[in-house]
């Protein structure tokens, strides 16, 4: 594994969370996580692959 990439990779998400606070408004918490997570594989198994039921910027 690259690990230059895997950082890369960890600091965009992390730039997500700080853009969209997800500390502050309390979407790191785990269940939130696991039921977004669900409603999103929902929505790829329901679209063939692509979601396109809502999109996060």
């Amino acid at each position: 594994m690259n690990t230059d990439s895997y950082q890369a990779m960890l600091a965009a998400v992390q730039a997500f969370h700080d853009k969209h606070r997800f500390k502050q408004t309390g979407a790191e918490d785990l269940v939130y996580r696991v039921a977004l997570m669900a409603e999103e594989l929902a929505c790829i198994l329901h679209q063939g692959g692509e979601i396109q039921c809502y999109r996060h910027d």
